[in-house]
C-alpha cells in the first residue's frame, strides 16, 4: 500500500473500500486473480477458515481442507 504521495494513497484506499462494498452487496465474485491480492496467502487461509467453519457440523479440519486453483486465460470475471 506504498505510494508517493497521500493523494494516490487516498485514491487507493477508495478503491479498496468501493470493492468491500460491493463484496458485501452483490456478494463475492466467482473467480479472483490472485496476483492481485497483497497477501494472496492470507487471503486462501482466510478462505480455508471459512470452509472449515461452515463445515463444522461436518467435522472438517482445518488442516484437510485443500484448495482447488485453475489457471485460465479469462480477461473478465463473466468469462
Amino acid at each position: 500500500w506504498l505510494s508517493p504521495t497521500l493523494a494516490l494513497w487516498y485514491v487507493g484506499l477508495i478503491a479498496r473500500a468501493d470493492q468491500n462494498r460491493s463484496w458485501l452487496k452483490d456478494g463475492r465474485p466467482a473467480s479472483f486473480w490472485m496476483t492481485g491480492f497483497f497477501n494472496a496467502q492470507g487471503f486462501l487461509t482466510a478462505v480455508s477458515q471459512e470452509v472449515t467453519r461452515a463445515h463444522k457440523a461436518d467435522k472438517w479440519s482445518l488442516d484437510a481442507v485443500m484448495t482447488h486453483t485453475e489457471v485460465t486465460e479469462f480477461e473478465k470475471p463473466e468469462q
